[in-house]
């Protein structure tokens, strides 16, 4: 298995040789911009590798994406495993894109928990596995992250220069997965977010409509703050900073005061027109004693702000903007 393996990668190879010559005799810089007469047109995406594209990113970046500009490969778990290097190096040496975002990842917390194995093999092996056929393309790597590489119980907003303590697994198994993607890929973009929801997947935001819009009571934290996240105002930063070939570590979450779950989910209650008494505020340690809370995670978008590039919008009209196109 592992010869035939070998010799499927060196064919791969030999093929990717040659189409490479064919590609030296034209624009050099032709996976990145249109080249006309030397000069530097519109952007043009060249090729990107989405994994993890099933997910709530994922789906909303291939909508945002115009496909005239771009070649898409989209993978998920059931298409390609990232935890198997061989699988990934096979696919990337085949495709041989310009860009690879990775979307993928283990973020159930209370998996992680319970599963540490895997949670460190699909945040962190995969990630390596993903840079390292970066590296050998000599393609970029956006790396999603997650607050959780934070955590304190002092009410302050973390920016790219604080130094991440991750107290969960999930937070461990993301920074780890962090740290792969800086050793071993040169181009690198590692973006952290913050409760994100959209569509796909399983979220707080689309949990708290399900059960709200069926009458049932929830316990909620109230201990607990970040910035909640649209997957659809995440994804227009991450397409902002590909166009503006940014690399290095941005944070991207939604702007306006941080809030509770509890005050996130009131406020989805509102929107819908549902009863507030459905809610019912908890402290962390009553819903898990194995979690110590107060736990701040709110992010600061220091590094978009200096680079001049746009943040994105209130967390409420983002919410907003979320749940009236789950009502159409």
């Amino acid at each position: 298995m592992a010869e035939r393996m070998a010799e499927t990668i060196s064919e791969a190879v030999t093929e990717i040789m040659a189409a490479e010559r064919k590609r030296a005799a034209g624009c050099k810089n032709a996976a990145v911009y249109k080249c006309v007469g030397g000069m530097k047109m519109s952007y043009d995406y060249g090729k990107i590798w989405v994994a993890g594209a099933n997910g709530r990113v994922g789906r909303m970046i291939r909508n945002m994406l115009d496909m005239r500009d771009v070649e898409l490969f989209e993978t998920d778990k059931e298409d390609l495993d990232i935890t198997s290097a061989e699988e990934v190096t096979l696919f990337g040496l085949r495709n041989r894109p310009n860009t690879i975002i990775n979307c993928a990842g283990l973020t159930d917390t209370e998996l992680c928990e319970r599963n540490v194995e895997e949670a460190y093999k699909v945040n962190a092996l995969g990630a390596r596995n993903l840079s390292a056929v970066a590296r050998k393309l000599d393609a970029r790597i956006i790396q999603l992250s997650t607050d959780d590489v934070f955590s304190s119980s002092e009410d302050r907003k973390f920016h790219e220069f604080d130094t991440p303590k991750p107290v969960t697994v999930y937070g461990k198994s993301k920074l780890a997965g962090e740290n792969f993607v800086k050793e071993l890929a040169p181009k690198h973009l590692i973006i952290r977010s913050s409760w994100v929801y959209g569509k796909g997947g399983a979220n707080f935001v689309n949990m708290i409509i399900e059960k709200s819009k069926k009458g049932e009571q929830i316990q909620v934290p109230d201990d607990e703050f970040a910035l909640p996240t649209s997957a659809a105002e995440l994804s227009k930063v991450i397409i902002r900073l590909i166009q503006k070939e940014q690399e290095g570590i941005y944070h991207a979450v939604c702007g306006g005061v941080r809030c509770s779950r509890y005050e996130l989910a009131k406020e989805i209650v509102r929107l819908l027109g549902k009863d507030e008494s459905l809610l019912i505020p908890a402290a962390l340690r009553e819903l898990d004693s194995k979690l110590q809370g107060p736990d701040y995670t709110v992010l600061d978008n220091m590094m978009l702000r200096m680079c001049e590039i746009e943040e994105p919008k209130d967390w409420k009209e983002a919410l907003a903007d979320y749940i009236k196109d789950q009502e159409r």
